[in-house]
């Protein structure tokens, strides 16, 4: 049961994230003229950061709901850092090398290392619990 306070932990950890890029957009000169996109950017993020919260509920309580969601939004927060991984290899490799490619993924690649053992765990729990 320490893997559910565990994902709730890394859930308070992306919202914090979000919220941080969130801060960054709207303290950065380079955002200044394009406020309708920080506006989309800010909608979508807030949407997930809810998303997740009700999430880490559903965790908290011992939901089926809030196992089926956890187990969706790691599968997400797995699949979109390998998605940006792979669309950069199709778009820089012929300009840049490999190591390069790695170097600027890196951070997007072990947040989705840690969302896929998050997404494993919480399926081998839900699995005991729901049994």
């Amino acid at each position: 049961m320490k893997i559910i306070y565990a994902n709730i932990i890394w859930y308070v950890i992306t919202i914090l994230g979000l919220l941080g890029a969130a801060f960054n957009r709207h303290s950065s000169s380079d955002w200044e003229n394009m406020s309708d996109v920080t506006t989309n950017y800010d909608i979508v993020f807030g949407c997930l950061a809810l998303y997740l919260i009700i999430c880490g509920g559903g965790l908290l309580l011992k939901r089926r709901w809030g196992f089926a969601h956890a187990v969706s939004v790691n599968a997400t927060l797995t699949l979109i850092p390998l998605g940006i991984f792979i669309a950069s290899l199709a778009i820089a490799l012929p300009t840049l090398d490999l190591i390069s490619i790695f170097k600027a993924n890196f951070i997007n690649l072990l947040y989705g290392t840690v969302s896929l053992i998050f997404w494993i765990s919480i399926i081998k729990v839900k699995r005991k619990l729901f049994q």
